[in-house]
């Protein structure tokens, strides 16, 4: 198989395969030189590439039973997608078809809408191909955009170890996506969430929720200005104890 990897569910994805006996032909790593080199370490299938060097040239001559694109920013184009006799296998942290696109656990803390993790056949558009298993998981009243993105991370590759031997030997059937009910979000989105007015007058939820959907591990996206950008972030629990 082949992988494209991406972020720390890539590595584990790697880590999982090689230790189920499969045999990574190649892998493709989008994260920089440090992550390259952990990929490739992990995966034993020679020097990683980058997200540039995908290519049906560059895969010609391969027996490609499965492809796995694991958190990769990329789409990838039919003639290479196609190359993988069993399919091309997607992680999206989104309840689909809901949270196409980018950015699915802001938006889920935002609008309320349901989040999840979903495993899916790559096709020609963006998260739309036909789900192969999915897991519904709760957004905390505590919780922000890093802690509900860690915790999709974790669901999604628990869903991806019980369920690849059933992807490998087909006994899953993949279910079409209703695209009636399909919600889509591009990359762009949140940089126009982030500005915030002191003027204005806002619901005290709709500023909790903006706020907590702009906060992720030590960094805050939601600013003000006051003679420059000043930015905010917020942190939750049920204890009153930060540390």
């Amino acid at each position: 198989m082949v992988v494209l990897a991406g972020g720390s569910v890539g590595l584990r994805v790697i880590r999982h395969l090689r230790e189920s006996g499969d045999r990574i032909l190649r892998v493709y790593a989008a994260g920089g030189e440090e992550y390259a080199r952990e990929a490739e370490q992990e995966a034993g299938a020679g020097p990683a590439r980058g997200p540039g060097d995908v290519s049906a040239e560059d895969l010609e001559g391969l027996e490609i039973d499965f492809m796995l694109t694991v958190y990769w920013p990329r789409l990838l184009p039919p003639k290479v997608f196609g190359l993988a006799r069993g399919g091309c296998v997607n992680f999206h942290p989104a309840l689909l078809p809901a949270n196409r696109g980018w950015y699915p656990h802001v938006h889920s803390i935002l609008d309320g809408s349901p989040a999840g993790v979903t495993l899916h056949l790559v096709d020609e558009g963006a998260d739309t191909g036909p789900v192969l298993a999915q897991k519904e998981v709760g957004v905390l009243p505590s919780d922000n955009a890093g802690t509900l993105y860690a915790r999709l991370q974790d669901e999604i590759t628990g869903l991806f170890m019980e369920i690849w031997p059933a992807i490998k030997d087909g006994s899953i059937r993949p279910a079409p996506q209703d695209g009636g009910r399909a919600t889509y979000h591009e990359k762009s989105e949140v940089d126009a969430l982030d500005r915030v007015d002191p003027e204005k007058k806002y619901r005290a939820k709709d500023l909790i929720d903006l706020l907590r959907a702009r906060s992720f591990g030590p960094r805050g996206f939601a600013y003000f200005e006051d003679g420059g950008r000043v930015y905010m972030r917020l942190e939750l629990n049920r204890t009153g104890v930060f540390r």
